[in-house]
C-alpha cells in the first residue's frame, strides 16, 4: 500500500511528525492488515484507519519512552505540542538514521543497535540536540545526555527505566521494560569484559564511582539491582571471570576503609556496599575469596583484608605509635565532656557492628561453599591471634606493633559473634543443649571434611579444661562422624573471641589504670617541687594525658551499651549451661531441678568445657562490678544464675579442678554483693541484697566460701603466700559481708560447731582448717607491716592498715560468737605467734592501738589461760607490752602470763635437743612418728601442718594424721625428765 491509501489530514497524531507526508510514511509502515476479511470495503477502509492511529500512538509512546530511558534520538525535527512527553535533551544518532533510511523513532528492534553507536560515540555532547520546545527545556539536561562514561550512562538508564515501569499503568507493555533491561546489561557486560573497545576509559573503577554517585540517593536501590543483574550476567558468561572484574573494586575498597576512621561517614557508605556485595551469591563468592589471607597464620592479616578493616574501625587505636581521635587533651576536659564523647562514640561503634553482623549473616546464608569459606575465616582468624593471650603482648613499647590483630579489631569480632549467638543466648534455652560439646575434640581430615561435618576451629584440644580427663580416657568417644551445627561453631568462637578480645583489653585497662595512678603521683609531686612550666614536668603531664587518653578510649569500646547487653545475656546462658552439666547426673538430656548437696561428680562434659569460658564468665562479671555496676541492677533475675554458678563450682574441686579458677569465682561473688554507691537507688540495693538471702541454695554459700579459701592452700604447687592472700581477698569481704546476714551467720557457727565436735578427727574439720590459714594470713600481715621502715609508717599509713586488719577483721567478726571454738587448745596453737610479733620491743614504740585494731576474743580469760600453758619458746620471750589490748582482752593479764610462761621457758631451756620439736624448737608434750620420713614431732606442730599441706614436710610424701605413729617411750622420757629438772630447779631455788 502506499502512502497515498490513508489520508491523516484529520488525524492529531499527524502533528508529531515534521510533514504529513512523514506521518503518512510512517502510518503505511505501521498499519495491519485487517483481521476480518468479510467487511464491505466502506468498513475495512474504516478499521484500517482505527488500526492506523492505535498503532501510532503506541509506536510514538514506546519511541518518547526509549528516548527518556537512553537519552537519545532519532528525530531532529520540528516540535509538537506534545513535546512533554521527550526529554529535554538527547545525543542524536545520525549514522543511525541514515541507516534505518530516514526513521525518525525508536523501537525494540532499532534498541540494540541505538545503544550501540551512543556508548561508541566519541564525543557525545557535540551531538546532544534538544527535543523539546524551549519553554519546556530543562537545561540540566544536557549533562545527563551527554554523559561520557560508559558505566555511569548505563546505570543512569537503568534507573530511569526502573522509574518509568514504577509509573507505568496495567495496561503498559511489560515485555518493553524487560527488553530494555536486558539491552543494558548486556551492554554492561560487553564493556566490563571487552573494556578495550572503550579507549581513555576505566570500565572497572566505574563501578565504585556508580556507587559512590548514588548510594545517598533514592534510586540507590535501583543502583543495586543495576549491579547485581550485571554481575549475574558477566558470571553467567564464559568470557571472564567475574572475580577478575571485581577485585580491583574490592582492593580499592579496602584501602579506603583502612584510612578511613569510626566516624567518617564514608566508612558506613562502604558497609552499606559491602551488605549489596554479600547479599548477592555471585559476588559473596567473590569478597570471601578476596578477603582470605595468603598466610592463614598471619593474625594482623585479616585485620587487614576487606573484612577485617571493617572491624579496625574503632574507637581505639590500630597501633600504639597511632594519633589517638578520642578524647584528646582529657586533663583539660570535665567528666561532663569525656561522658558526651563516650556516648557520642557508641552509635557509630553500634551501627558499625550491626553492619558487620549483616555482612557475616550474609555470607553465612549464601551458600553452603560460602558459609564454609567463611567460617574457615573466623576460626582461622582466631587461631592466628590466639598468642594475644600471652603475658607479653601486654607490656609492649609504644614503638613495637603486635604481630597481631589490634585490640578494637578483636572487641568487634567479638561483638559480631555474639550477636550471631544470640538467638540462642538466652537462660536455660533449648538451643543451648544442641550445642555438642566434643566439638573441642574435633579435628577434620581434610578441607571438604571440616566443610561437610562444621569443624573450624584448631587447637582447642590443647586448651586446659575445667576436669582433666584421665591420661587415654576418651569420653567423648569416636568423634570422627559427628557433624556439627551452627550454634556449636558460634559457642566455641565466641567464646574464644571474647577471650582474645574482651579480657585482654579488660586486663589493659586495669594496668593502665593503675600506672595512671602511678605517674599522676609522680607529677603531682614534680609539680609541688618545681612548677608547672618546669619542662619535666609538662613531659609528665603530656605521659599522663596520652595515657588517659588511651584508658578513656579503651573504656568507651568496653561500654558500648549494645554490646555489654548481648555480652550479658551470652555469658549469663553460659552460666546455666554450666550449671545443668555440674549439677545434673551424668547423662542428663534436659535441665533438672537442682538439689543440694551435688551429686559427688558433676557431668563427663565438663571434660570439654575449657577453662577459658569460665574465666570469660568471672572477668566479665569483674568488669561490669569495676566499670558498669548498674548492669547487675537492671539484669534482674539472671543474677540468679550466676549466684549459683558460684556454689555450684567454688566449692567443688570435683567439677573444676584449677583452685585458682575457683578463688576467681570469689571475685564474681563479690561483684553480685550490694554495695554503697549514691548513683545506686535503695530498691536497686534491695534487689541485690535479695540475692544473698532468697537465692534457692543460697544457704551453701558460707561452707562453699570457706571450702574455696582452704583449697587455695591445697594446690600441691608452690604459690607464693602473696598470691595465696591476694586470692583470699574478695574472700575476706564476702565473709564480712554475710556475718551480718542472721541466715549466714547461723551456717558459720553450725561449721564451727561440727569442727569442735569432730576437732580429734584424722580428716580435719573444714572450719578448723579455715581458721588455721585465717590466723596465718594474719600473722604474716602483721610481720609485713612491722618489717616496714618506721620512716614509711606515715606514707603507707592506709596501705598498712588494709594490710593488717583485713584478717584480724574477720576474726573480729567470728570469734564473740565462736568463743569455744576459739580457745579450743588446737585454735589456740594457731594464735600463739601472733602476740609474740607484735609484743617484741623494736615493734611495741613504733604502733599504737589506733594503727591496729586488733579483734577482741570474748573468752578472753579462757584464752589466756589455756594460752598460759603452751610451751612455745618465742612466745614466752616477748618482753614488752603489747599495743592492742581490747575491751575484752586485758594486756595487763595477758603480761602477767607471758611472765609466768617466761619462767616456765627458761626452765626449759636445756632440754635434749631430742626431746624438741624440729620445726618450733620447742619441747614435745606429745611427740609422734612420721612414717615415711621418720622424723619425729609434737602431735600439735604436725597437726597445723597437715590443715595447710597434707605432707611430710620433710620429704614432701602423703601424710594424714590417722597415719602418724604415737611414740610412747620418748612421751615419757620427756615427762620424766621435766618433773627431774622442774625438782632440781626448785630444789636450787630453796637452797638459794
Amino acid at each position: 500500500m502506499d502512502s497515498e491509501g490513508v489520508n491523516l489530514s484529520g488525524n492529531p497524531f499527524a502533528q508529531l511528525f515534521p510533514s504529513l507526508s512523514e506521518a503518512q510514511h510512517f502510518s503505511v509502515k505501521a498499519t495491519l492488515p485487517s483481521p476480518d476479511s468479510n467487511k464491505s470495503d466502506e468498513d475495512k477502509k474504516e478499521t484500517k484507519t482505527e488500526h492506523t492511529a492505535f498503532e501510532t500512538r503506541k509506536l510514538l509512546s514506546v519511541s518518547y519512552l526509549l528516548e527518556r530511558i537512553f537519552l537519545i534520538t532519532l528525530d531532529k525535527g520540528r516540535y509538537s505540542l506534545t513535546d512533554g512527553l521527550r526529554p529535554s535533551f538527547c545525543v542524536y544518532l545520525a549514522e543511525l538514521h541514515d541507516t534505518l533510511e530516514g526513521q525518525t523513532w525508536l523501537d525494540r528492534d532499532c534498541l540494540e543497535q541505538a545503544v550501540f553507536e551512543r556508548l561508541m560515540h566519541d564525543d557525545s555532547a557535540t551531538a546532544v540536540i534538544p527535543t523539546r520546545n524551549a519553554q519546556h527545556l530543562n537545561r540540566d539536561g544536557t549533562t545527563a545526555a551527554a554523559e561520557p562514561r560508559i558505566l555511569p550512562y548505563l546505570c543512569q538508564c537503568y534507573i530511569r527505566a526502573c522509574k518509568e515501569e514504577a509509573l507505568a499503568d496495567k495496561t503498559s507493555d511489560e515485555d518493553i521494560f524487560r527488553h530494555v533491561q536486558n539491552v543494558i546489561v548486556s551492554n554492561s557486560k560487553t564493556a566490563l569484559i571487552m573494556n578495550e573497545l572503550y579507549a581513555n576509559q576505566d570500565i572497572q573503577s566505574q563501578l565504585l564511582t556508580i556507587f559512590h554517585e548514588h548510594i545517598n540517593f533514592s534510586e540507590c536501590e535501583a543502583m543495586y539491582r543495576f549491579l547485581e543483574a550485571v554481575a549475574v550476567a558477566v558470571d553467567s558468561a564464559d568470557e571472564a571471570e567475574l572475580s577478575d572484574i571485581w577485585s580491583p573494586v574490592l582492593e580499592e575498597m579496602r584501602k579506603s576503609i583502612l584510612a578511613l576512621s569510626l566516624v567518617d561517614s564514608a566508612a558506613y557508605q562502604y558497609m552499606e556496599l559491602l551488605k549489596f556485595l554479600t547479599h548477592t551469591a555471585c559476588l559473596a563468592r567473590v569478597v570471601v575469596e578476596f578477603t582470605t589471607p595468603k598466610n592463614p597464620d598471619d593474625g594482623r592479616a585479616y585485620e587487614t583484608s576487606l573484612l577485617g578493616c571493617t572491624m579496625s574501625l574503632s574507637c581505639l587505636v590500630k597501633n600504639p605509635a597511632a594519633e589517638h581521635g578520642f578524647f584528646e587533651n582529657p586533663s583539660s576536659s570535665s567528666q561532663q565532656e569525656h561522658k558526651i564523647t563516650e556516648q557520642n562514640v557508641w552509635r557509630p561503634i553500634k551501627e558499625l557492628n550491626d553492619s558487620v553482623y549483616t555482612v557475616f549473616y550474609n555470607l553465612l546464608r549464601a551458600s553452603p561453599d560460602i558459609r564454609h569459606r567463611m567460617l574457615g575465616w573466623l576460626g582461622g582468624c582466631l587461631r592466628a591471634n590466639s598468642g594475644r593471650t600471652k603475658l607479653w603482648t601486654n607490656h609492649q613499647f609504644d614503638d613495637v606493633v603486635s604481630p597481631y590483630a589490634s585490640d578494637g579489631f578483636l572487641l568487634n569480632l567479638t561483638n559480631v559473634l555474639l550477636r550471631l549467638c544470640k538467638p540462642f543466648a538466652e537462660p536455660m534455652s533449648q538451643k543451648l543443649l544442641r550445642i555438642d560439646l566434643s566439638y573441642r575434640m574435633a579435628v577434620a581430615s581434610s578441607d571438604q571434611d571440616a566443610k561437610e561435618r562444621g569443624i573450624h576451629m584448631r587447637g582447642l584440644a590443647k586448651e586446659t579444661c575445667l576436669i582433666p580427663a584421665a591420661e587415654g580416657d576418651n569420653n567423648n568417644g569416636d568423634t570422627t562422624q559427628v557433624r556439627y551445627n551452627f550454634s556449636t561453631e558460634c559457642f566455641f568462637m565466641a567464646h574464644y573471641s571474647f577471650y582474645l578480645g574482651f579480657q585482654v583489653v579488660h586486663g589493659k585497662l586495669v594496668k593502665l589504670s593503675q600506672e595512671l595512678g602511678r605517674i599522676q603521683r609522680v607529677w603531682e609531686d614534680a609539680r609541688d617541687m618545681a612548677g608547672d612550666s618546669n619542662d619535666s614536668v609538662r613531659r609528665i603531664h603530656q605521659a599522663m594525658d596520652k595515657g588517659m587518653t588511651r584508658f578513656l578510649s579503651m573504656k568507651a569500646g568496653l561500654l558500648e551499651p549494645h554490646s555489654l547487653e548481648l555480652a550479658l545475656n551470652f555469658h549469663v546462658a553460659t552460666a546455666t549451661l554450666l550449671n545443668h552439666l555440674g549439677s545434673s547426673r551424668p547423662g542428663a538430656a534436659d535441665y533438672q531441678p537442682m538439689v543440694f548437696p551435688l551429686v559427688e561428680e558433676g557431668s563427663e562434659s565438663l571434660e570439654n568445657i575449657p577453662e577459658f569460658m569460665m574465666e570469660n564468665v568471672v572477668d566479665f562479671m569483674t568488669f561490669l562490678r569495676r566499670f558498669q555496676d548498674d548492669m547487675f541492677q537492671t539484669a534482674g533475675s539472671q543474677l540468679e544464675h550466676l549466684m549459683t554458678l558460684t556454689l555450684v563450682f567454688m566449692g567443688s574441686p570435683a567439677r573444676m579442678r584449677n583452685p585458682h579458677l575457683r578463688a576467681k569465682l570469689a571475685e564474681a561473688l563479690e561483684a553480685l554483693m550490694p554495695h554503697q554507691d549514691q548513683r545506686l537507688t535503695m530498691v536497686s540495693m534491695l534487689n541485690r541484697r535479695q540475692l544473698f538471702v532468697a537465692h534457692p541454695h543460697i544457704r551453701e554459700l558460707a561452707a562453699t566460701l570457706l571450702h574455696v579459701f582452704v583449697s587455695i592452700e591445697m594446690t600441691g604447687q608452690s604459690v607464693q603466700f602473696e598470691l595465696k592472700f591476694n586470692y583470699r581477698r574478695p574472700m575476706y569481704i564476702a565473709l564480712e559481708y554475710i556475718w551480718g546476714l542472721d541466715l549466714h551467720k547461723q551456717r558459720i557457727k553450725e561449721l564451727a560447731d561440727h569442727a569442735l565436735q569432730n576437732i580429734e578427727a584424722t580428716d580435719s574439720p573444714l572450719f578448723l582448717r579455715f581458721v588455721n590459714l585465717l590466723i596465718n594470713d594474719a600473722i604474716f600481715l602483721l610481720d609485713e607491716a612491722l618489717q616496714v621502715p618506721s620512716d614509711l609508717i606515715p606514707i603507707n599509713q592506709s596501705s598498712i592498715k588494709y594490710l593488717d586488719l583485713i584478717a584480724i577483721l574477720i576474726i573480729t567478726l567470728i570469734t564473740p560468737g565462736l568463743s569455744r571454738s576459739a580457745t579450743h587448745s588446737h585454735v589456740r596453737a594457731f594464735l600463739n605467734v601472733a602476740p609474740s610479733n607484735v609484743t617484741r620491743p623494736s615493734q611495741a614504740a613504733r604502733l599504737t592501738s589506733r594503727d591496729i585494731n586488733v579483734a577482741p576474743l570474748t573468752s578472753a580469760d579462757a584464752f589466756i589461760h589455756e594460752h598460759s600453758h603452751r610451751h612455745h619458746r618465742a612466745p614466752s620471750r616477748s618482753g614488752q607490752p603489747a599495743m592492742y589490748a581490747t575491751e575484752n582482752f586485758s594486756l595487763a593479764a595477758y603480761q602477767e602470763v607471758a611472765s609466768k610462761q617466761q619462767a616456765e621457758d627458761e626452765l626449759l631451756e636445756e632440754a635434749p635437743e631430742e626431746f624438741l620439736d624440729p620445726i618450733l624448737g620447742t619441747i614435745m608434750r606429745d611427740p609422734v612418728l612420721l612414717p615415711t620420713s621418720g622424723h619425729t614431732m609434737d602431735r600439735s606442730t604436725i597437726a597445723r601442718h597437715i590443715l595447710s599441706d597434707q605432707s611430710d614436710p620433710f620429704n614432701r610424701q602423703p601424710l594424714s594424721m590417722e597415719m602418724v605413729v604415737p611414740n610412747e617411750q620418748l612421751k615419757q622420757q620427756i615427762n620424766e625428765w621435766i618433773q627431774a629438772h622442774r625438782d632440781q630447779k626448785q630444789h636450787s631455788k630453796q637452797q638459794s
